[in-house]
């Protein structure tokens, strides 16, 4: 339901709030779950002005990945959050 409702939205604090969602689906074992509300969240930032929670969101989909037992995927997720934190934050 909850994805009929802002499907079409791509404000940060909605996409916060998908990651949020995220994070209750992966403390309760629902990776599958989890792992739809990191993507619908990512789906709403990705080239925006909000690389941060960007990667936010990249990390907590790759956590669920590799919780999922998909490590080749969680490797690319988690990589391409440190992409984007080496990019805001360089050495």
């Amino acid at each position: 339901r909850q994805q009929q409702i802002y499907h079409n939205s791509s404000h940060p604090a909605i996409a916060n709030t998908w990651n949020y969602l995220g994070t209750i689906h992966t403390k309760l074992d629902e990776y599958d779950q989890a792992i739809d509300c990191y993507s619908q969240a990512l789906s709403m930032v990705e080239n925006s002005r909000f690389p941060l929670l960007t990667s936010k969101i990249l990390a907590n989909l790759g956590n669920s990945w590799r919780l999922s037992g998909k490590f080749e995927t969680a490797i690319e997720k988690v990589e391409a959050a440190l992409l984007i934190q080496r990019e805001l934050f360089p050495d």
